[in-house]
């Protein structure tokens, strides 16, 4: 079994659908996601449906990530027709309590980032009103 199939076993929220040596098919609470592995560590992706992803759309969401320090791990980036929120995780995972509540609330958090894109919000991700700060590590 490779790390980042064990990493991913240890969280209760996520489900291996399908699994290589570096990428899986997860899902986490019901979403479908995708997880890879590398030198640097493992990169978790959440769906983001946007219903009209404009350039302005593009535009705010990397300004909303870029102006944000606890979403300074995050990423968008288009796959085909699909749009994904990447994660940067640490491949250094130690398999205790504490550190699994940790790998939770992260991956909750982005989770809840990609939903919050996926609604028609792009008028209200401006440099006054940031609502996804909330979401804290």
């Amino acid at each position: 079994m490779s790390p980042l199939v064990k990493m991913l076993m240890t969280l209760p929220s996520v489900i291996v659908l399908r699994s290589s040596e570096n990428e899986a098919e997860i899902e986490f609470k019901g979403v479908s996601g995708v997880a890879q592995s590398g030198r640097l560590g493992i990169c978790v992706g959440a769906p983001v449906y946007p219903k009209a992803p404009t350039a302005l759309w593009i535009a705010r969401i990397t300004r909303a990530l870029a102006f944000s320090e606890v979403m300074r791990t995050l990423c968008v980036s288009r796959q085909g027709s699909r749009w994904i929120l990447w994660g940067w995780y640490d491949a250094n995972f130690i398999c205790d309590d504490n550190h699994i509540r940790i790998r939770e609330a992260q991956f909750r958090a982005q989770f809840a980032v990609a939903v919050y894109f996926s609604q028609d919000n792009a008028h209200t991700l401006n440099n006054q009103n940031l609502p996804i700060t909330c979401f804290v590590r």
